[in-house]
């Protein structure tokens, strides 16, 4: 039976209730799929409001442990069978701390496709030949012409094969141009934050300016010029051809982040990470939508506000939301974005909303809609309009039940 003991006073009701049936599933007392008690009996048995449960209930499916199923309720997962329980002194015992983290910058890994990369390392294990010799020194000739299709497709430019260089990175890249473009003398950055860039120029003698357009070289990152998120529209870039043309001197584009769809009529850039199951939002539906995400002051360049951090502010963010001929509307019910910024939901949120998908995960192969954004001030929550400043976010959107 649930306690509520002193030392957790200070939590909310509803995070006891998550610890208690989190531990019975974990430790085997509440079996992969038994049926969890209803919303009204576990209130009554624990004394507790309905609402308690239900955000505990909600908190359970947001991590895995618990599947709610239409019409039927909630159902343990079989999330115990994967995870190994280890108390604080065994986690101490066996896990050395290390002096030094030679480990590469995190990856999404519901971003990457784990199955297709298995298949094409399998595909590559069986050309023992290819696998015995250097490879070509500009880069594979099939994978050029895999990339020369992509970017005439994805961002209209025109080339073959044979105008393709492939490298292990950016750096290594302009380690092989810098020699190549020795006579010219001096190179224009957006801004001073492009550090890397930069030193590797000046190694090489350039001599380093920002946004400076009588430079010889012109370094440009035209869908991320700054850390903010400022792009580079395209009458400026048109201007910036015609300039170059003019004047012999040689642009190098860094297309970074170039998968964000911009939206001239909001400014939000998107990229879609999963479209997620489920279906899109109809005409004249409303629709209670569970969100987690992470919000980044790209002013600041610091995480603002999260539902994924900690404890006490795992629970999903709850909106309802309307479309009305593909106009959505929204507003807040509970959570983090509601406390911080009140009900209204920033326009940028309801963006994604014409193009991905909104269901709920009912097999673990099932995934539910993942985007990333790019919001400027006038699409943003309440303190970036008034202080002017976009935001980064990490999003995930989930049917809720009414």
């Amino acid at each position: 039976m649930l306690n509520i003991s002193a030392e957790h006073k200070k939590e909310h009701l509803y995070l006891e209730v998550y610890h208690y049936y989190r531990k019975l599933i974990l430790e085997g007392r509440l079996l992969p799929g038994s049926k969890m008690p209803s919303l009204r009996k576990c209130a009554q048995e624990l004394k507790l409001s309905r609402t308690t449960i239900e955000n505990a209930y909600l908190l359970l499916a947001a991590d895995g442990y618990i599947i709610a199923r239409a019409q039927s309720g909630y159902y343990v997962t079989g999330i115990a069978s994967k995870q190994h329980l280890l108390t604080p002194e065994k986690q101490d015992k066996d896990i050395t701390p290390c002096l030094y983290d030679f480990a590469s910058s995190g990856v999404d890994r519901e971003s990457f496709r784990f199955d297709l990369w298995q298949r094409y390392i399998k595909s590559a294990l069986r050309q023992g030949d290819r696998m015995l010799s250097y490879g070509e020194p500009q880069g594979e000739s099939d994978f050029r012409e895999v990339l020369a299709d992509y970017i005439r497709e994805r961002r209209n430019v025109i080339c073959s094969p044979d105008d393709i260089v492939v490298g292990a990175g950016l750096q290594p890249l302009l380690q092989i141009l810098c020699p190549l473009i020795h006579e010219r003398k001096t190179v224009s950055f957006p801004t001073p934050s492009f550090t890397t860039c930069s030193t590797i120029f000046q190694d090489y003698g350039f001599d380093v300016h920002y946004r400076d357009k009588s430079c010889d070289v012109i370094y440009v990152s035209p869908a991320h010029m700054t850390k903010w998120g400022e792009i580079m529209p395209v009458k400026r870039r048109l201007e910036l051809i015609r300039h170059a043309e003019i004047n012999d001197h040689l642009i190098i584009e860094d297309d970074f982040e170039n998968e964000f769809v911009y939206f001239p009529n909001t400014g939000v850039y998107m990229q879609i990470v999963r479209k997620g199951v489920g279906t899109k939002l109809q005409n004249k539906e409303t629709a209670t939508i569970l969100c987690r995400f992470i919000e980044v002051n790209l002013r600041g360049d610091s995480i603002q506000a999260s539902n994924q951090n900690s404890y006490t502010t795992a629970i999903p963010d709850v909106m309802t939301v309307s479309n009305t001929l593909g106009t959505f509307t929204g507003s807040f019910v509970s959570g983090i974005m509601y406390s911080y910024y009140g009900a209204s939901v920033p326009s940028g949120w309801l963006v994604p909303l014409s193009y991905v998908n909104i269901g709920r995960q009912e097999t673990p192969d099932e995934k539910i809609a993942k985007v990333r954004l790019i919001v400027p001030d006038s699409q943003g929550q309440k303190n970036a309009s008034e202080n002017v400043y976009a935001c980064f976010y990490d999003i995930t959107y989930q049917r809720g039940y009414r």
